[in-house]
């Protein structure tokens, strides 16, 4: 890097050249205008690489790009002005955080003294996006920055649920520590897939309380004192290409849904997404979604659920209906023509009535309804073993037909086991009490439709 400084006066030249920050030429002319310093001059910048600032951006993997700039300077030395031309080109922009990695950006700004004109373009995947806009900062107290962006088939990108091509017209208006963001995103076409949970996953109990020390209520004195206030009002349009698999879903989302959000306030939805031509596999069985539909009316984590999962067997209908919250559904079996709850399921799982099952057929559908929620039997033995204590539950099935019961049990104490029973398909419950006098002795005391207390003695051969 070699660098000349030559003054006379108030004249200054600088002259800069390296691999690193290109070429930069500086002439500048102060003046003297009463109490102040009038500026004029030239400034030429060629080449430099925008990669040098890569080490300062640790969240970002790529960062490249070259800019030049041209114009001339003015105003006074209080309140310099520039008016000439900024350009960035080759740029490209790739970070985890970001659900678009851009390539081929190219921006050109006109600045006149306190404004500029915006213009450019970039690349998402196979997808071109351009923008415009303009800056005003006359009065720095109250600048202004007016975006508009546009773009077909970008590539997004949102690990590891969703792969998509967005065709945003967005309006941007940043202002002092306020962002708005204003139009519609059509999703012509991607994919989203819904990572399954493991088999040993629990939701977090209703009774959970997260308690929080006190120094994480206690402010960060490194935060800004006034946060950017963020709003937003998006129409979001899915095309008819957007494929949806996972939990044994598969079928086409459809729909639109209005994104909306006020400053300080948390973000709503208005419209409902579909699930077109869907299917759902449990069982062995594929079932037909007749009708799949998330309507959204307020907060978009508070979707009401309207589903209907069909399965048509000449002429029955059979089927599982879900409403309510993600958080709280509520499931019931349904039939056309109307027919008992455990034929229903038996049509469901086998295709035909219980009384046709065969044999181990009441053991499935009793598995079945256990695992679809959809006569609640886990819900109430979960809860009754909860209020006696029982801990470590162990669940389990017994019994088919009308008689299949679904059992929570578990040790109160090293020697006292307990087991409650509610009936899937009748009202029955039934309570049985065990305690071991020794490792072969154990009295058992039930109750539920007969009473009895028993004394067993194990011995082995």
């Amino acid at each position: 890097m070699q660098a000349r400084l030559d003054a006379e006066g108030l004249v200054s030249r600088l002259n800069l050249e390296s691999d690193a920050l290109g070429r930069a030429e500086v002439a500048l002319r102060a003046e003297p205008d009463g109490e102040r310093y009038r500026l004029g001059g030239d400034v030429s910048l060629d080449g430099l690489q925008v990669a040098i600032v890569r080490p300062l951006l640790p969240d970002i993997q790529r960062l490249e790009g070259v800019i030049d700039a041209n114009g001339r300077l003015g105003g006074t030395l209080d309140e310099p002005r520039f008016t000439g031309e900024i350009r960035l080109q080759d740029g490209a922009v790739a970070a985890p955080e970001l659900p678009m990695q851009l390539d081929g950006i190219a921006v050109a700004a006109q600045i006149d003294g306190t404004r500029a004109e915006l213009e450019g373009q970039f690349r998402s995947g196979r997808g071109e996006g351009r923008l415009s806009g303009n800056a005003d900062w006359a009065d720095l107290a109250d600048w202004r920055v007016n975006v508009e962006l546009q773009g077909e088939r970008l590539e997004a990108v949102y690990q590891p649920i969703a792969s998509l091509e967005v065709s945003p017209d967005l309006a941007v208006a940043i202002r002092p520590r306020a962002v708005r963001v204003t139009g519609r995103v059509n999703v012509p076409r991607g994919n989203v897939t819904l990572q399954d949970l493991p088999s040993q996953a629990v939701p977090v109990s209703r009774d959970v309380v997260i308690v929080r020390r006190p120094e994480d209520d206690e402010p960060d004195t490194d935060e800004v004192d006034s946060p950017w206030r963020i709003t937003a009002d998006i129409q979001v349009v899915l095309g008819r290409n957007v494929q949806l698999s996972g939990f044994g879903v598969r079928g086409r989302l459809a729909g639109s849904l209005r994104l909306r959000q006020e400053a300080d306030g948390v973000p709503e939805g208005f419209g409902e997404i579909r699930v077109e031509d869907g299917r759902y596999e449990a069982y062995g069985q594929r079932l037909t979604i007749r009708e799949g539909r998330l309507i959204f009316a307020g907060p978009v984590t508070e979707p009401e659920l309207s589903i209907e999962a069909v399965r048509v067997v000449e002429t029955v209908t059979a089927g599982i209906r879900v409403a309510g919250q993600p958080e709280d559904p509520r499931a019931e079996l349904f039939s056309e023509p109307a027919m008992p709850q455990e034929d229903i399921l038996s049509y469901i799982i086998r295709g035909r009535p219980l009384a046709e099952a065969g044999p181990g057929g009441g053991a499935a559908l009793t598995q079945a309804a256990l695992a679809l929620g959809a006569l609640g039997g886990q819900e109430l033995a979960g809860g009754v073993a909860e209020q006696l204590g029982v801990e470590d539950l162990a669940l389990d099935v017994e019994g088919e037909g009308d008689e299949a019961q679904f059992l929570v049990s578990g040790y109160l104490a090293p020697n006292l086991f307990l087991r409650y029973g509610v009936g899937v398909f009748e009202p029955v419950q039934q309570l049985t009490i065990r305690y071991h006098l020794s490792p072969r002795v154990y009295v058992e005391a039930l109750r539920g439709v007969e009473n009895a207390l028993d004394l067993f003695f194990t011995r082995e051969f």
